[in-house]
């Protein structure tokens, strides 16, 4: 009798092991993929991927990258008269414009005429349908349209202008010639990112004042 009781925890332990092996047979390939994939994060921790080292040009154009801003050209203009020189010497026959505070449309209505197409945007209601009652009235201005949105609100701008199948090439910007420079830029800097235009017209006297008394130091 006390050579069963010695002997029982031992049977216990067998009987527990081939129910355990018999209901998991795959246990042990569970622990064996385990270390495994253990094993092959040591690996790679041990052997990391090594970066291709870049070359002297390769450095140098990098650098060149994160120092340039905006690489179109920009006009600034002080006066009525200049901003709109501007579309007669600039301005050509296969380009998309939009301008940005288009007020009654005189700017965006002398664009259509040398340009492909001519869009204005302006945040007041009262100025979109006094330019649609001068220029759009008769119908005979097919490459002009008007938009009521604010420039601020870039999704409403881009959504609005996604009808057109010409993408937007030059932008001319005057939202008050007196407006502080800061905004205005704040302005070139995201339809920059959002057009890739090969030209900015700016009105803002503030701003021609700017960078007629600016110098560039190299």
């Amino acid at each position: 009798m006390e050579v069963i009781v010695q002997l029982l925890p031992s049977f216990l332990t067998l009987f527990f092991g081939i129910l355990i092996g018999s209901l998991f047979p795959n246990i042990n390939n569970l622990f064996s993929n385990n270390n495994n994939s253990n094993k092959k994060h040591e690996n790679i921790n041990q052997n990391p991927v090594k970066k291709k080292k870049k070359t002297k040009e390769e450095r140098r154009k990098q650098k060149t990258a994160s120092t340039q801003w905006i690489t179109c050209d920009i006009i600034v203009a002080k006066e009525e008269v200049t901003y709109r020189k501007a579309v007669v010497n600039h301005i050509k026959a296969t380009d998309t414009v939009l301008e940005i505070g288009c007020h009654v449309g005189v700017t965006t209505a002398l664009i259509s005429k040398y340009s492909k197409n001519s869009f204005g945007i302006d945040s007041s209601e009262f100025s979109i349908e006094e330019a649609k009652k001068r220029f759009l009235t008769d119908g005979k201005i097919k490459n002009l349209k008007f938009f009521c949105v604010d420039a601020i609100d870039k999704r409403a701008v881009v959504k609005v202008l996604s009808e057109s199948k010409s993408k937007v090439n030059v932008i001319f910007i005057d939202v008050s010639g007196n407006r502080d420079p800061g905004f205005v830029l704040g302005l070139l800097e995201a339809y920059d990112r959002i057009f890739q235009p090969r030209l900015f017209v700016i009105k803002n006297f503030k701003l021609q004042n700017f960078v007629e008394k600016s110098s560039v130091s190299y």
